[in-house]
């Protein structure tokens, strides 16, 4: 699949089959995520791929707890999307983003793992999978996931991935984009 091809076919999908990703698939789309440009070449990443499924579960049903509790309408938004986890919408593999919080990195950090995201983003559509990346599991769940995957305290997670095969009952609409209101010519 070219570039192009994939960033125009991607849409977020919010429902996923149970099919497994296979580990080579995995390692393959990390291997080329980390590729990403950062400023002065610091690579303030680090990816945590969790292919468990019962500690995907688990954490997830944790986190939907405090979801539900903190905004009681994610509970409707579950029930109209069908998945037995709205957090990780039972996805086989999510992959956890985190960024090191050393005071010597810089604050442009945050994009450069932004950028490294886009990768493992555009690799997981050039091997046919789908995903969808999501903030919510980090907001209510920060210190649930970084105690179930071991996560240095230098280290703030960013957002969650989850991946896998897409059910198309859960793909998002395509895109309605107005490219002369957001493009500007000078």
């Amino acid at each position: 699949m070219q570039v192009f091809e994939a960033i125009q076919s991607r849409r977020s999908f919010r429902k996923f089959l149970p099919t497994p990703v296979s580990r080579s698939d995995m390692e393959e789309i990390m291997h080329v995520s980390v590729h990403a440009p950062s400023a002065q070449n610091q690579q303030p990443w680090s990816f945590y791929v969790c292919q468990d499924s019962k500690k995907i579960q688990d954490l997830g049903q944790a986190i939907e707890e405090i979801a539900f509790e903190q905004m009681p309408m994610l509970r409707q938004r579950k029930e109209h999307l069908g998945v037995h986890n709205s957090i990780f919408f039972d996805a086989s593999t999510v992959v956890f983003v985190a960024k090191t919080t050393s005071p010597k990195m810089p604050t442009y950090a945050d994009f450069d793992c932004g950028l490294a995201t886009e990768n493992v983003i555009l690799a997981a559509t050039a091997k046919g999978l789908q995903c969808i990346p999501v903030a919510g599991p980090i907001f209510f769940g920060q210190s649930l996931i970084k105690e179930a995957l071991a996560i240095p305290d230098s280290e703030q997670l960013m957002l969650a991935i989850p991946m896998g095969y897409g059910d198309p009952a859960g793909r998002a609409a395509d895109y309605q984009v107005d490219l002369a209101a957001k493009v500007h010519w000078i």
